[in-house]
């Protein structure tokens, strides 16, 4: 951790060198005094300095032109849903509700064409002879773009490329680097995301009267009998419950016998406890639906919780099954789901959960009818996807604008079909406008199976899709189309802005602190904040050139590098202090011109990072969604997304101090907030030139503890937002704790708030 400097600097609060600052227009009189002064210890409990900074005194004030006009609340990613962790999403936490058979999609470059044959240039994607046999392929990119037909026959692998596919028809001017839809189902397929131990499992195409699906599941006593499961909550005691079964809940299905006469043994229940349901049914040979509701009681120890159906006396069929909370959510989401997203207000929600293989009437599709998808081979890859129509309710509920992440390998029909769709949500929710962001990380080579790496293909591809939706889609509602790039790559920004003529922004990633090399915690802490916006401001200007704003599609912690121990890594990441640290670096993009800005993720407990397999309590902003417990990085979204209403205004900043504060102006006038995060080893007392006749609050996240909010069981959070009287001397005068993030807001009773508006420009 370095020493403060003693000597007096002018910059821009959040802006990398003094010639940015000198640059930008003067002040407007809205001034802010910042002294580092308060008596107490320079670091919290847990955080061990070497010696307490001088005191110190920075001066920021509001510049007269806005950097954003009616800045949008910080957005966030929704993220994938799991059965296992904290990402249980959905009020029916069962994954394939339906029992449906997989949907795979993917995509083919062409490394070679032999008559009818093409050749993939990737061995890593190729599936097994005649697995595409029957399916249907669709070409993206080339002067073929458009081109549909059949795959007569396909062949695992045709060397020196991967799998080989006989078309029918050959596309008219086909060439190698084209790229390829590929696309199959595997109607009677075995049953994705359920577990069978005993007996046999087939799909069966006797669906339930009236049901959305194309098939059922059938269990096949072999030695004695057949069992079908569900797991779920299985990360164990390092989490505790991750999903309490508590209050009204209700399970429900469809069986029938094959002949009439069999039992079907029902229990749920969490391993070593009392079940919730335990229940023996006769069924008959018509189909019936079986209706349990229960009252969680869930009391105890964790432990995995487990749905099985078991027969010992004949073949028995299942479909349609729902296990859950009685009363779900809008949109089929849980409610505690929408709960913690109302504490965090998110101004967008992006619905990135591994949907590039999906199809659009699969996006689309009801929750019964909802195959799941793949893109990459084998089992562990498929997904269990929400759909767009249950986002979209989710969306309005919460107050947020959605951010859909649009399939790359959907074909020319399916971009109409969207367009139509996103014109039907805007004109029913209300949307303000909805950001189509071409698939995810093109750029990367895990997305390699649905993801264009060559900018000009991802440029090509995207331009055609954006094209399509705009002619299906209704000038009402605005469409804000983006493409993506490597945040560390700008010439990657520049080629992909220069080669779409339709995207409106370049979406990228600034996670920081990807490596943590500390064997302290005051080391830890000094890292996250060590990451400046240069190369950010940089690529900014770059993409302007091209007529290109930027987005930032996904922004956190990303601390999987380095050789700190996993306790330092768990603290570096989820200590008081990284509340400041997450919102300096949204203040460093907003600061520099990006509107749009979703934080990754909403929930995850941990990840597990290096060839050890270690894990880090990454991605999730929330710890849990029931009880609900935010870690400091989701508190700081809450606050800040309280304080974001009205224009952005960069801040001028005077004294020795200004390289460890990153501070904005949002509003005006009666109606102005201040957000400061502090890198600051040392406290500081915050002196403004706001008039005292008018109320005023101060809320902050006290960064300087060395506290966290990993307690299982239920304990009480220990870091929060806390509510502060901010003094009048010479101005409204308050004093931050270090590593903090605060919000001074000017309470104008008479004045209300402004109300969001249109943006005037994107």
């Amino acid at each position: 951790m370095r020493l403060i400097a003693s000597r007096t600097r002018t910059r821009i609060a959040g802006a990398s060198t003094l010639a940015g600052a000198l640059a930008l227009a003067p002040p407007i009189a809205l001034s802010l005094t910042l002294a580092l002064a308060l008596a107490r210890p320079a670091v919290g409990a847990g955080i061990t300095a070497a010696a307490a900074p001088p005191a110190e005194t920075v001066r920021l004030e509001a510049l007269p032109e806005p950097v954003l006009r009616e800045m949008p609340r910080i957005g966030l990613n929704l993220g994938a849903r799991t059965s296992w962790g904290a990402e249980q999403l959905i009020a029916n936490v069962l994954k394939n509700p339906g029992l449906e058979a997989p949907l795979d999609r993917a995509l083919v470059v062409v490394q070679g064409i032999d008559g009818r044959w093409v050749r993939d240039d990737t061995i890593w994607l190729a599936r097994a002879d005649g697995f595409w046999d029957g399916g249907r392929f669709d070409v993206r990119t080339g002067t073929a773009a458009g081109a549909t037909g059949r795959i007569i026959a396909s062949r695992h692998a045709s060397p020196p490329g991967g799998g080989a596919f006989e078309l029918d028809p050959m596309p008219a001017g086909l060439r190698p680097g084209d790229a390829i839809s590929v696309a199959a189902v595997e109607d009677g397929a075995a049953l994705a995301s359920w577990w069978t131990d005993r007996g046999e499992l087939t799909a069966d195409r006797d669906a339930r009267p009236g049901s959305p699906g194309r098939q059922s599941a059938r269990l096949s006593p072999r030695g004695g009998a057949a069992r079908l499961s569900h797991h779920l909550d299985t990360i164990g005691t390092r989490a505790g419950k991750l999903l309490p079964v508590t209050g009204s809940w209700r399970l429900s299905f469809w069986a029938r016998g094959a002949q009439g006469g069999e039992r079907l043994e029902v229990r749920f229940l969490r391993h070593g406890r009392t079940p919730f349901v335990a229940r023996s049914i006769t069924l008959g040979s018509a189909w019936q639906r079986v209706d349990l509701a229960f009252e969680g009681r869930d009391d105890g120890p964790a432990g995995p919780l487990e749905l099985s159906f078991e027969t010992r006396t004949g073949d028995v069929l299942l479909d349609d099954v729902y296990l859950g909370e009685a009363q779900p959510g809008p949109g089929g989401f849980r409610r505690d789901t929408v709960a913690v997203l109302r504490m965090l207000r998110p101004g967008y929600l992006r619905d990135w959960q591994g949907q590039l293989g999906d199809s659009i009437g699969n996006r689309l599709a009801e929750p019964y009818a909802r195959r799941p998808s793949r893109y990459r081979p084998g089992d562990a890859e498929l997904f269990s996807l929400y759909g767009l129509t249950e986002f979209f309710e989710l969306c309005e509920a919460v107050g947020a604008q959605p951010w859909v992440v649009a399939p790359t390998l959907l074909g020319d029909d399916e971009w109409r079909a969207l367009g139509v769709a996103l014109a039907k949500a805007g004109r029913r929710h209300g949307f303000r406008e909805i950001v189509v962001e071409f698939g995810n990380e093109n750029w990367n080579p895990i997305f390699r199976a649905a993801g264009f790496l060559s900018p000009d293909a991802h440029a090509q591809a995207a331009d055609r899709a954006f094209r399509l939706l705009r002619e299906a889609g209704d000038a009402s509602v605005r469409i804000v189309p983006m493409v993506n790039a490597q945040f560390a790559n700008p010439s990657g920004w520049t080629r992909l802005a220069r080669g779409s003529a339709l995207a409106q922004k370049v979406a990228v990633a600034p996670y920081f602190l990807r490596s943590l090399q500390a064997t302290s915690k005051r080391e830890a802490v000094a890292a996250a904040f060590a990451e400046g916006d240069a190369l950010l401001r940089d690529s900014i200007r770059q993409a302007g050139a091209q007529g290109k704003g930027v987005a930032v599609y996904e922004v956190n912690f990303h601390t999987t590098g380095g050789s700190a121990p996993a306790a330092l890594r768990d603290f570096a990441v989820t200590g008081a202090h990284s509340a400041s640290a997450l919102a300096r670096r949204l203040l460093q993009s907003a600061l520099a011109g990006v509107r749009e800005q979703s934080v990754y993720a909403l929930a995850g407990f941990d990840s597990h990072y290096g060839a050890q397999r270690s894990l880090v309590r990454l991605w999730g902003v929330a710890r849990d969604l029931a009880p609900g417990t935010l870690r400091p990085t989701g508190l700081a979204l809450a606050l800040m997304n309280q304080a974001i209403e009205g224009d952005l205004r960069a801040a001028r900043c005077e004294g020795s101090g200004c390289d460890r504060v990153t501070a904005a102006f949002v509003g005006e006038g009666a109606a102005t907030r201040l957000v400061v995060a502090s890198a600051s080893p040392g406290p500081l007392t915050v002196r403004t030139a706001l008039p005292c006749a008018s109320g005023a609050r101060v809320r902050l996240i006290d960064g300087s503890t060395g506290l966290d909010n990993e307690r299982a069981g239920g304990a009480a959070p220990a870091v929060a937002i806390i509510a502060a009287s901010p003094r009048c001397d010479g101005g409204r005068t308050f004093e931050m704790p270090p590593y903090s993030l605060a919000v001074l807001e000017i309470e104008a009773a008479s004045q209300p708030r402004p109300q969001a508006r249109m943006p005037r420009d994107h």
